[in-house]
């Protein structure tokens, strides 16, 4: 499970960087989007998420892709990882 969905955000990380005509640095699970990312702002976050939404047909609470607990921007390790706490305990709605 935590491939598939990491591969999934990676994909659409990169896409967005395609589409906003930036750079794509290599992406690891140490990446956090928010500050990684050339031009990845929480705009661009949300854009994420509202993809990631549509393809798990599934609504996740912004949270997910911004930060993590120490009030850090999130790596793709934890937005992952926030990702598939967020299916398991049902914090999500269906769309």
């Amino acid at each position: 499970m935590y491939e598939d969905i990491r591969s999934q955000l990676v994909k659409i990380l990169v896409e967005l960087q395609e589409l906003n005509g930036q750079p794509i640095p290599e992406i690891s699970d140490d990446t956090a989007p928010i500050g990684d990312l050339p031009e990845f702002d929480s705009l661009t976050a949300a854009e994420a998420l509202i993809m990631l939404s549509a393809l798990f047909e599934l609504e996740f609470e912004p949270k997910v892709m911004i930060t993590s607990g120490d009030g850090m921007p999130a790596t793709v390790r934890e937005i992952t990882n926030n990702l598939i706490l967020a299916m398991e305990q049902g914090k999500v709605e269906n769309g």
